[in-house]
């Protein structure tokens, strides 16, 4: 036995164990330690994401909720119902879902990046969008661009497993489109996908009759979701792209410091290198075209969600281009081949560490955005006027509490209260009033210049309006009348 114990080193042991198991154990750690870095509050939602869950869980529940009436939701909402039916109001089971469905999308990765550049090509950039800041931020976020990536990856497998073995209008053949409506649905850069997938099977279709049911399948499938979806409601078109490019390097919050400023220029010069260079590699293939196309038609809106598929576009094309001799007919040494891939894998690792240990430690503090800090004061105070009554069960009855948000959907999760979005501006400030008539407080940022005419008509209400809360991200108004009249109807 001692024999035995003293031959098996750890080199044989790894060698006896299958790449498929070391591989499950790596992202098994990396989702252990991602959901310890996540925060468990209720705050630093994306609006979108937020509003696909309050629906999961209103569905799941069978409760009627105002969030029907916010706007046309995404697709997310199907993909949340588990967690809604299992889970219902617990904001960090959906958390957990969407890390199991990015170590799935790495899987995916992986094994496209393997097949195209090798193992350690796909180690490397797989590995690094992993512990970007950006790509756990979508976690806490609950954002778009996990599920965009997930249907880009998934839609290069089906795609090929369609070709291989083909079924007219089989599971595979509605798989596609399902992707093509659920990318669609998320953000502008999600056309890109039904767009490729058209594209490739216009070039290079198995035969007239398929070609025309795809075309016409995804065709039909992408204009029946624009029009349910109105418009990308939660996405700000023509946004500064400058916070989402320098957001690839380092963390950005808004305004652009120094080292902000050089990852925008650094971002930008790789980009065009590798766009240039490893052009026929993106145009050749179906997930390197849906990135391509997602990060040009992602454009109109820069947002993080478009920074997270050029740094996985970087990443994807950019390592193989790295770890390739520089001159094909001689052997460079390890240093002459990978030296210049291991520096920019070192810096990205370090600077990618700092940037989520600073988050953990923000969410260990409680540090936040002025947007959720609003929303914090605001649940605060509901859940100050709920303890209030706690005892009493018939002035519990009279209290009412509705909420206009101009984040209905982050403000219903966090205050757990009837929300409703902010209504149009009116004429005058009676008229503003007479909109509002059930609301008992309203949260806005007067400083939008979509909210410059509704904040005038507030103001001009006078007594009639309290501030609750005055701070950066915006203000807290009671509507004084309306709590009276709701009190006295009780």
């Amino acid at each position: 036995m001692y024999r035995i114990l003293r031959t098996m080193t750890f080199a044989n042991l790894s060698s006896r164990v299958p790449a498929r198991i070391w591989a499950y154990l790596s992202l098994i750690v990396w989702g252990v330690i991602t959901l310890l870095l996540a925060s468990r509050t209720p705050f630093g939602l994306e609006e979108g994401g937020a509003k696909a869950l309050l629906l999961a869980w209103s569905v799941a529940d069978q409760v009627a909720s105002s969030v029907v009436t916010f706007s046309a939701p995404d697709l997310r909402t199907l993909l949340f119902m588990p967690v809604g039916m299992l889970w219902p109001g617990n904001v960090f089971a959906a958390k957990v879902l969407l890390a199991i469905g990015i170590a799935h999308t790495a899987w995916l990765l992986f094994d496209w990046q393997r097949r195209r550049s090798g193992d350690e090509a796909a180690l490397l950039s797989v590995g690094v969008w992993l512990i970007a800041p950006s790509t756990l931020a979508q976690i806490d976020q609950l954002g778009p661009a996990p599920f965009l990536i997930w249907c880009f990856a998934l839609g290069r497998r089906l795609d090929d497993a369609y070709r291989v073995a083909p079924r007219p209008f089989g599971g595979n053949f509605f798989a596609q489109l399902a992707l093509c409506a659920l990318a669609v649905s998320l953000h502008p850069a999600g056309l890109a996908y039904p767009a490729a997938l058209a594209w490739g099977w216009w070039k290079q279709p198995l035969d007239r009759a398929q070609q025309r049911s795809f075309l016409a399948g995804i065709g039909l499938v992408t204009l029946v979701t624009l029009v349910a979806r109105v418009s990308w409601n939660d996405v700000t078109l023509l946004a500064d792209p400058l916070p989402a490019l320098a957001g690839v390097l380092v963390r950005s919050d808004g305004g652009l410091d120094a080292a902000g400023w050089v990852a925008v220029v650094a971002v930008v010069a790789v980009t065009i290198v590798v766009a240039l260079l490893q052009r026929r590699a993106l145009l050749g293939d179906l997930l390197g075209n849906s990135l391509l196309l997602g990060v040009l038609l992602g454009a109109v809106a820069a947002d993080a969600t478009w920074g997270v598929l050029l740094l996985l576009l970087l990443l994807l094309f950019g390592f193989p281009m790295l770890l390739q001799p520089p001159d094909p007919g001689k052997t460079p040494g390890f240093l002459g081949q990978r030296g210049i891939a291991l520096a920019v894998l070192c810096v990205l690792c370090l600077t990618y560490m700092f940037a989520d240990k600073q988050r953990y430690l923000e969410h260990r503090d409680g540090q936040m955005s002025a947007q959720d800090a609003l929303i914090r004061t605001l649940a605060d105070e509901v859940a100050g006027e709920r303890a209030a009554v706690a005892g009493d069960r018939d002035e519990a009855k009279k209290l009412h509490v509705r909420v206009a948000s101009q984040w209905p959907s982050r403000t219903m999760v966090a205050c757990k209260c009837d929300t409703l979005p902010l209504p149009p501006a009116a004429a005058d400030p009676d008229a503003q009033l007479a909109m509002l008539r059930t609301v008992t407080l309203v949260v806005l940022d007067p400083k939008a210049p979509a909210n410059r005419t509704l904040s005038g008509n507030l103001a001009a209400l006078g007594g009639r309006v309290e501030t609750v809360g005055l701070q950066p991200g915006g203000v807290i108004l009671r509507l004084r009348d309306n709590e009276a009249a709701a009190g006295t109807s009780k």
